[in-house]
């Protein structure tokens, strides 16, 4: 029997060869035979990693289930590798085919949520299983965050004939494909041309339309705007704004002329809510405000002067909108105190005719020489004739002089004499029938 003495080892002597012969008890040996055998191969060594320590590193949002390694090793001692396998940090969130040592992202890359993986790798074999090698890949950031409108505002939000409002909008980043013109809608009104020195804070002028009133109105921002990277926006709008540029109209003014009240009551119509303001020959005199129902009545603080007056007025509304100037009302304003001179009165006695009034007991008759109030009287009625009589005492101013030229009085007259009825009508008189007392 032959025996070997060590251990086989394949990788130390795979074959061996030796002679054997045979004696016997006389001493005969045999011829020597040569005698050889071999030692077989077993895997006796286990696998080697030979593929990198770093993964293909992926762009985020590029999709899930991407190749991000390929394991590669080599069996050692003759061995066939039989499988691979992954662990590690993030093995979890890997894949791997034992066959073919591809390893997979599982899911969609995404940088903010995680921006790189770790994982060992192992290759295996009938030896055994290699030594774990450690494997890193990154995530690369993109663009993924859509541009949205920080602030989008007017400047003026209550806008009135012939004002504008600076429209501002701001971005959070830089946006291109955008474009005022195309991409905003304006409600009543027009919008310049928006421009922007960094394409992220934009400005225009918006301008309401004329002769408009309404108080809700919005601008929008519709979504086709991008950043540079291509993500879209979404839609915005602005807070409402008011419009109202539709002047109101004329107001209409009316007052008792001829009148001794050196604060007349004015009254009238205007656009409802509105402020009314009074000239006395293009001075203001005052305010009035138009009741809901466009009433308005009006007394001046301050005693108007004695004489004729141009009063008008004009109307603004609460959006401050100013109607046109109306047209000039008359206002004629007697003295209501005689203006007395130191000469002797004059005293008439006269028959008071009207066409459409006929004086009675206990009216007031005021007599002027212009603006001056010359006589004032009770009237009475004649108890023979019964027809309304005034007894006059004039004061005559004696700067003036009393003579007749060519046959006309170039002395003082009587300019107009008034009749106050108990009511405070006013009716102007043609004094008939003077007969002068002195």
């Amino acid at each position: 029997m032959v025996t070997l003495n060590a251990d086989p080892d394949y990788e130390t002597q795979d074959s061996y060869s030796f002679t054997v012969t045979a004696s016997d008890a006389a001493g005969n040996t045999s011829a020597p035979t040569t005698v050889t055998f071999s030692i077989t191969n077993v895997d006796e060594v286990a696998p080697t990693i030979t593929s990198s320590t770093t993964g293909n590193d992926l762009a985020e949002n590029s999709g899930a289930g991407q190749t991000v390694y390929t394991i590669a090793a080599i069996a050692n001692d003759g061995g066939t590798i039989s499988s691979y396998a992954i662990s590690g940090t993030d093995a979890g969130l890997l894949s791997v085919n034992a066959s073919t040592g591809v390893v997979s992202l599982t899911a969609d890359p995404d940088y903010e949520t995680k921006n790189s993986y770790s994982f060992t790798v192992t290759a295996s074999d009938a030896a055994g299983t290699s030594a774990a090698t450690a494997v890193t890949f990154s995530i690369t950031d993109v663009d993924d965050t859509a541009p949205v409108v920080s602030s989008f505002t007017l400047s003026d939000v209550a806008l009135k004939a012939g004002d504008s409002a600076t429209v501002t909008l701001v971005f959070t980043e830089e946006v291109s494909n955008f474009s005022s013109d195309e991409d905003i809608t304006v409600a009543n009104g027009t919008l310049g041309s928006m421009t922007s020195s960094d394409n992220i804070t934009w400005t225009g002028t918006f301008t309401p339309t004329a002769d408009t009133e309404d108080s809700s109105n919005i601008l929008t921002l519709d979504g086709s705007y991008t950043d540079p990277a291509g993500n879209a926006g979404p839609a915005a709008t602005t807070a409402n704004y008011a419009v109202d540029t539709l002047s109101p109209g004329v107001p209409t003014v009316a007052v008792t002329s001829s009148t001794t009240n050196s604060t007349p009551d004015f009254s009238g119509t205007a656009e409802a809510g509105s402020t009314v303001t009074f000239l006395d020959d293009g001075t203001v005199l005052g305010q009035a405000t138009a009741d809901a129902n466009g009433d308005y009545t009006f007394t001046p603080g301050t005693p108007m002067t004695v004489g004729t007056h141009a009063v008008t007025v004009w109307a603004t509304d609460a959006a401050g909108n100013v109607s046109s100037v109306s047209s000039d009302t008359s206002l004629v304003i007697y003295a209501s105190d005689i203006t007395q001179y130191p000469s002797i009165p004059m005293i008439i006695f006269a028959k008071l005719q009207h066409q459409d009034y006929t004086a009675v007991a206990g009216d007031i008759v005021r007599a002027y020489v212009g603006n001056e109030l010359r006589a004032k009287a009770i009237v009475q009625i004649d108890a023979g004739t019964g027809k309304p009589v005034v007894g006059l005492m004039v004061n005559v101013d004696p700067a003036v002089n009393a003579d007749t030229v060519n046959g006309i009085w170039t002395g003082e007259t009587l300019s107009n004499v008034f009749v106050e009825s108990a009511a405070g009508a006013h009716h102007h008189f043609v004094v008939a029938g003077m007969r002068d007392s002195t």
